[in-house]
């Protein structure tokens, strides 16, 4: 992850991975989230990167959790 205040995607990826994950991840660590300004967030960010957005968020002891639209999903799964 970026340092807090930097600007554009949180996990920066490497050329090898981008071609195994081609996503633009928005991460968060909250205990209240609005997932709508995550994900918007997430896709101003995949405008700028070409790859699909995802957010990526949890909470204090609680597993990680991921939202991505739906047509992201599908294509993931091959379909």
């Amino acid at each position: 992850m970026t340092p807090s205040g930097v600007q554009g995607e949180d996990l920066q990826l490497s050329p090898r991975a981008r071609e195994v994950l081609p996503f633009s991840f928005e991460m968060k660590n909250r205990e209240r989230l609005n997932i709508w300004e995550t994900m918007e967030q997430a896709r101003r960010h995949s405008e700028k990167s070409g790859y699909r957005a995802v957010a990526v968020f949890r909470r204090n002891r609680a597993p990680f959790h991921v939202c991505m639209e739906l047509d992201s999903f599908l294509w993931l799964l091959g379909g």
